[in-house]
């Protein structure tokens, strides 16, 4: 009897320190690709759902082998799995992978820049191409009363509180994800710059962003940006119509070369027929043009025109007289570029 039992308990041990060295095995050996791997991770998976994707991402068999290691690792060491896209190296090991789910390793991300001045629709299209975020459903939650009610926008979508940036998303990222990240950085970025800002007009932040939008749809020179931003608000004070065609531009889609009839619209963006600021920002302004618009440059400036050389800058005046020697001298110029 004594004999069975020692010999029972050899096997007993044979078999766990071969089980142990056979999982060991089997964790350690390495992924046959000669590409590196994609992998998702649904937000919300659990450990036996996660064994059923590693089992069909890389083979990863016995399933309840990865499963019992996953739990092991949540509930002992009380780690948490990290959901996303991964993108693993060839030559990476089973059980790398796994913990990599844990520490959020070779999650796939890209860096994106969004240019000054675009709409929420052009962050739509550079999301889908960059982070293959569905636009149609960015769009959708740009537009959508709940997301303007959460972020306090007293418009019909997210125009102005997009702050172009440079960021970096997880790829494939859910929209809802995406849209949060950028509003919320927004907001702290505008309250920072408030805060360091003079606004002696006290404008609200919708006022300031629109003035804002104004400005960057008008100049690209940092130089002018308050100054610009300066000459609106005198306009405003005179009870002068802003006579901004950007936004008559907006109004009419885009339209970039705007004839005499386009500025007899009856749009309430058309600032040569509606007084005051137009209902929204037209664009989505960077940070250089939200703090022209929080910090303008006082002065008597009511006019500006392009001078019509290279530089894309203007000259400002204080009264009609001026303002029109100054539209002659860019006629004259720009025709004779033309010649």
């Amino acid at each position: 009897m004594k004999k069975f039992l020692m010999y029972l308990t050899l096997i007993l041990i044979i078999g766990v320190v071969g089980g142990f060295l056979y999982s060991n095995y089997l964790l350690n050996e390495k992924i046959s690709s000669d590409n590196p791997l994609k992998v998702i991770i649904p937000k919300g998976s659990g450990t036996k759902k996660i064994s059923k994707i590693l089992t069909q991402s890389i083979d990863a068999n016995p399933t309840w082998l990865y499963e019992l290691y996953l739990k092991y690792s949540s509930f002992v060491d009380k780690k948490f799995l990290k959901a996303g896209v991964y993108l693993f190296p060839t030559g990476i090991t089973k059980i790398e992978i796994i913990n990599a789910l844990f520490e959020g390793k070779y999650l796939y991300t890209a860096r994106v820049t969004f240019p000054e001045g675009i709409s929420y629709k052009d962050f739509a299209s550079i999301l889908q191409k960059k982070v293959l975020v569905d636009s149609a459903k960015f769009v959708k939650l740009c537009e959508s009363q709940e997301v303007l009610d959460k972020y306090n926008i007293p418009s019909k979508n997210v125009d102005g509180y997009l702050l172009p940036e440079t960021y970096e998303f997880y790829m494939e990222s859910p929209a809802e994800e995406v849209i949060s990240k950028l509003l919320d950085f927004h907001k702290r970025m505008f309250d920072r710059i408030q805060s360091l800002s003079s606004n002696t007009e006290s404008l609200s932040k919708h006022e300031a962003l629109t003035l804002a939008s104004i400005v960057e749809a008008e100049t690209p020179e940092e130089s002018e940006r308050a100054r610009v931003a300066g000459l609106y608000l005198n306009r405003i004070k005179k009870n002068m119509l802003l006579q901004a065609d950007p936004t008559v531009s907006y109004a009419l889609g885009g339209k970039q070369r705007l004839l005499y009839e386009d500025l007899k619209i009856d749009n309430p963006y058309n600032t040569y027929k509606y007084s005051g600021f137009p209902p929204g920002p037209i664009n989505n302004p960077g940070a250089k043009s939200i703090k022209a618009a929080l910090n303008h440059e006082k002065h008597d400036y009511i006019y500006m025109v392009l001078i019509g050389d290279d530089s894309k800058k203007h000259n400002f005046s204080e009264n009609y007289k001026l303002h029109t020697q100054y539209v002659n001298e860019y006629r004259k110029r720009i025709k004779q570029n033309n010649n």
